[in-house]
């Protein structure tokens, strides 16, 4: 395990939802962490498929304006 530096606000926040959750405050940071890390793949996945769907409409936007006509 490797030892880190957190600010005081940050532990004395953890401590305290640490009791109201039944966790240890060193529990209740690596829950934050893991949820945080969990956010961040979320939005790299929806910008990877924002990517490709306006690679479709670039490719098709002929297609579609016919279409819409």
């Amino acid at each position: 395990m490797a030892a880190i530096q957190l600010s005081d606000n940050l532990i004395d926040a953890a401590k305290t939802a640490a009791k109201a959750m039944h966790r240890s405050t060193p529990k209740q940071i690596e829950h934050w962490a893991l949820l945080g890390k969990a956010v961040e793949e979320t939005q790299d996945i929806s910008a990877v498929k924002l990517a490709k769907f306006e690679d479709i409409i670039g490719r098709y936007s002929e297609t579609f304006r016919i279409l819409s006509e």
